[in-house]
């Protein structure tokens, strides 16, 4: 259920107040603690506090997406940019029974947890899963879909347009780009707009871990560069912007 924010809170009690009570210093020195160098613990607790959306996304966002649930019906191929512990693509091959997915994570606790965690469902033979490094996906051509649940505001902004490119070249033509993610007030009115709330929370709680949540501008301009075209661009919740792109 996503409306269950027990593990948010745990995860916020346990991991953000250690982050909070250093960002004095990381201040002084400049200096990050990313996502990836909270260890194995920390990405399950990430996973979980995300699990409740991931049916939501599965089974009505993407099923909701015009032209994309023939595809997923029929049996698409679907790439799972960050995937964390793999808890998206298992409900995704869960709720469309003839598809496939692929993950790739630069977090080798997450991946070594998915790596357990799909062996154990019931689709482990349509689940798989690698671990990538900054030479990239190395997949051109090969996905229906591509996926990127909570993950484009936590690349590092310098090399973001070299991933989005990145994950572009890995779709089929006509392929799409899901993307679930906050988006960041591109001015002070916006600031005061309490709908920007959450994105604004967000950035301040992951300030150390050098994450830039972007602007509608940023984002823009990065579906521009990897030659993608937005198609869909909707608020969910207060919380979240739902973006489509596709490639030509």
């Amino acid at each position: 259920d996503p409306r269950n924010l027990a593990p948010y809170i745990i995860s916020t009690a346990r991991y953000g107040s250690d982050d909070l009570r250093s960002y004095t210093e990381h201040f002084k020195t400049g200096g990050t603690h990313r996502f990836q160098e909270h260890g194995e613990d920390f990405s399950r607790h990430v996973g979980a506090t995300t699990s409740g959306f991931h049916t939501v996304v599965a089974k009505r966002m993407l099923g909701g997406i015009p032209g994309l649930k023939d595809k997923l019906e029929a049996g698409a191929s679907v790439l799972d940019v960050g995937c964390g512990i793999g808890g998206l693509m298992i409900k995704i091959a869960q709720a469309w029974p003839n598809s496939r997915c692929h993950g790739v994570d630069i977090d080798p606790h997450g991946v070594e947890a998915a790596q357990g965690i799909i062996a154990d469902s019931d689709v482990a033979d349509r689940v798989t899963v690698a671990t990538v490094d900054e030479s990239g996906i190395g997949r051109e051509g090969e996905f229906d879909l591509a996926v990127m649940f909570e993950v484009l505001h936590e690349i590092d902004d310098g090399i973001r347009p070299d991933v989005v490119k990145d994950v572009a070249r890995s779709l089929k033509p006509g392929g799409m780009l899901f993307i679930l993610d906050e988006t960041y007030p591109s001015d002070l009115e916006g600031l005061r707009d309490p709908g920007y709330n959450f994105a604004v929370q967000t950035q301040f709680n992951e300030l150390i871990w050098g994450n830039v949540v972007p602007t509608i501008e940023m984002q823009t301009a990065l579906f521009e560069g990897a030659g993608l075209t937005e198609i869909i661009r909707e608020p969910i919740g207060g919380i979240f912007t739902m973006l489509v792109a596709q490639k030509e």
